[in-house]
């Protein structure tokens, strides 16, 4: 799958609309892209060595110019964090204002015939600090469970976030179960996402830049 032709929301555009209006219409309007920091082209090294073992990571590194500590970072997550059944997983879903796309990190089935299953996210960064009630409140991973209820007609099982931290290499997993939200929970978290779609959709559309 490639990105979809014509309007489409996801979670990148979705959470810059939602915050700067202005910064969306300079990215995405005119085009005006920011160099990619250090951090995030770690992160996109780091991502693929997560969800593709067979990923020469250490020459992405030394291409990059990384630092050989860096490599003991992405070590230890692969021996931390087992490799997803599913990786890269592309998704379109039409939602009731437009298309919705993105990309999970990685999908463990429980049972793939009933489609339970559980979306991971990685987090590479530095001194971030995570905690469950954060993750469980996270714009992105509830905007990915909402779209994969969208595609499977049912919630995920779990969200679960892993952050990796660059600076010491630690890495914690911070796992969201749905059996811990009620079928109201559940119903209130999406009617949010809905509710920011909504807006940002409806402002997008109508070309409204300013907060």
């Amino acid at each position: 799958m490639t990105k979809p032709k014509g309007f489409y929301l996801s979670y990148s555009r979705i959470n810059l609309y939602y915050h700067s209006p202005e910064e969306y219409f300079m990215r995405y309007v005119l085009g005006h892209c920011p160099k990619p920091t250090s951090n995030m082209e770690f992160g996109k090294i780091g991502h693929k060595a997560l969800e593709d073992r067979k990923f020469n990571w250490r020459k992405a590194l030394r291409d990059g110019r990384f630092l050989s500590r860096d490599e003991s970072v992405i070590e230890n997550a692969q021996k931390q964090i087992k490799q997803p059944d599913e990786a890269e997983i592309e998704f379109a879903v039409r939602s009731k204002w437009c298309l919705l796309y993105g990309i999970w990190d990685g999908i463990r089935w429980i049972d793939k015939t009933a489609k339970r299953g559980e979306i991971d996210e990685y987090k590479f960064s530095g001194l971030g600090v995570w905690n469950a009630e954060k993750v469980n409140d996270d714009l992105q991973l509830n905007f990915y469970a909402y779209a994969f209820s969208l595609r499977y007609k049912r919630v995920p099982d779990r969200l679960v976030l892993y952050h990796i931290n660059r600076a010491n290499g630690s890495v914690k997993k911070y796992p969201v179960p749905s059996s811990k939200r009620s079928k109201s929970e559940w119903i209130r978290r999406f009617k949010g996402i809905e509710n920011i779609i909504e807006y940002c959709y409806d402002g997008i559309t109508n070309a409204r830049w300013e907060q």
